[in-house]
């Protein structure tokens, strides 16, 4: 019983630099989450403005909101915290914005909407909606003593929460994941690297062309999304970017075909589809 006290120190301790840094987790997130959140207002009010022509000042929101350097940083931050695959969906999706904006000034808000339904812009607008949303960031507690720690609540609340178990279950799982990544590794190796995307592009098929875009790309294949389904076997035509890809259809699901190019794309043309960012410099995140 006299190795209580230290033992409860070291709770406190744990419980300390455990809310520290949570706390400190938690602001980055609300930031991050305040910044994607208001690309995504502004896209929201220009879509808005595309279908009935009304607030057409919410282009210029929306091409301050997609300027350098501040669309550039706030990817690096994403990533810097650990969330790369919203940093990859938010650059697809900048970049995506920027194509559409420029339409607009080139071509007018008819065929910009026109485009933008084409590209399936509200899809895209919900997916990285969730995406944000899913961040985890939590409102401060309440004033009036709620956030002051004492030994015994903070070695209850650590008990109660699992956190102690969670430090046992890390020694695990290291282990084990030690021994894993070599496997991975080697298997990651066979594989094409895949990379979330939005890149409008058509499907040719045996019933015509139509406007579709790929949301997922690698050397060995993509994933589209478009209007009209194609048969599971039908050999197409993927047209993106001036480049050509032959593939087959194997697999016809919700929407979307995945294709398996009949021979791979050479890597310049996936550094062309997806790498070439002069304006912010940062690629998209691989699978």
């Amino acid at each position: 019983m006299r190795q209580w006290p230290n033992f409860r120190m070291l709770l406190v301790v744990l419980g300390l630099s455990t809310q520290s840094v949570q706390a400190s987790d938690n602001l980055s997130n609300c930031r991050l989450q305040n910044d994607v959140g208001n690309i995504i207002m502004n896209s929201q009010e220009f879509l808005k403005y595309l279908e009935t022509g009304s607030g057409a000042n919410t282009v210029l929101r929306l091409e301050r909101s997609l300027k350098d350097p501040g669309v550039s940083g706030l990817l690096q931050r994403l990533i810097d915290n650990g969330h790369k695959n919203l940093a990859a969906q938010l650059q697809s999706f900048v970049k995506q914005q920027r194509q559409l904006v420029f339409s607009h000034e080139k071509s007018g808000r008819r065929t910009t909407a026109a485009t933008a339904l084409d590209m399936r812009v509200k899809g895209q607008l919900s997916s990285l909606s969730r995406r944000n949303t899913a961040l985890p960031c939590r409102a401060p507690a309440g004033a009036g003593g709620h956030n002051s720690v004492s030994g015994r609540s903070v070695a209850q609340s650590l008990l109660e929460s699992g956190v102690l178990y969670f430090f046992g279950i890390i020694l695990v799982v290291g282990g084990l994941a030690a021994g894993g990544m070599a496997w991975w590794s080697q298997v990651s190796m066979r594989r094409a690297k895949r990379y979330s995307c939005m890149i409008p592009c058509s499907v040719v098929g045996a019933e015509g062309r139509q406007a579709a875009v790929i949301v997922d790309l690698s050397r060995a294949g993509a994933i589209v999304d478009l209007k009209k389904s194609i048969a599971q076997g039908e050999e197409v035509e993927l047209n993106f970017l001036g480049e050509t890809a032959t593939g087959r259809v194997v697999r016809n699901k919700n929407g979307s075909i995945t294709l398996n190019f009949l021979t791979m794309l050479n890597t310049a043309v996936i550094d062309k589809a997806l790498f070439d960012e002069p304006e912010t410099g940062l690629v998209l995140a691989g699978k």
